[in-house]
């Protein structure tokens, strides 16, 4: 309900008159949507650009999502899958990229998600368990952790990690 108070306060503050209930109508098929979108944007990150359209394809005619996205019903759980979706794409490329861009969009992600809806109950446990199964399986490259490839020594020299040799060269 606040996702649709937001958007009603931003539309009129842009001077489009709309009432309420218009957007709390159509808030469902437009999260539905964009949920084919984050769903496309995560399938193609993991594998490929064909993969992430069947993907789009697939859960836009998934009979239990269809009864959560039709125009006139209001249910938090079609806004709570885009955000799921969204932030599990945006955490697959903090991830692979290493950027710090990506990585502040999943927190803000990871926050709107969990305010949603009671998502944080199901889902918060799989980021927990892959955060900290990751470090336990040695699966950590430098490349993906880039801020720890490189420290300050002791005498404040910057020093940076080979993976050849495994030490610290100054």
């Amino acid at each position: 309900m606040v996702t649709a108070g937001l958007i009603h306060y931003m539309l009129n503050f842009l001077h489009i008159t709309v009432h309420i209930r218009d957007v709390c109508v159509f808030l469902a098929p437009v999260f539905s949507g964009l949920t084919a979108i984050s769903t496309f944007l995560l399938t193609r990150e993991l594998w490929n650009q064909g993969a992430g359209l069947l993907a789009a394809c697939f859960i836009a005619i998934v009979p239990g999502y269809i009864s959560r996205s039709v125009a006139g019903s209001f249910d938090n759980e079609g806004i709570a899958i885009f955000a799921l979706q969204f932030t599990y794409y945006l955490w697959v490329k903090s991830v692979k990229t290493g950027s710090v861009f990506w990585t502040i969009g999943c927190c803000l992600s990871y926050f709107y998600m969990v305010r949603t809806a009671h998502a944080q109950r199901n889902q918060l446990k799989k980021f927990e368990g892959v955060s900290s199964f990751k470090p336990l399986s040695s699966q950590i490259e430098p490349k993906t952790h880039q801020g720890d490839r490189t420290r300050r020594n002791t005498r404040g020299r910057r020093v940076r990690w080979d993976r050849e040799d495994a030490v610290w060269n100054v």
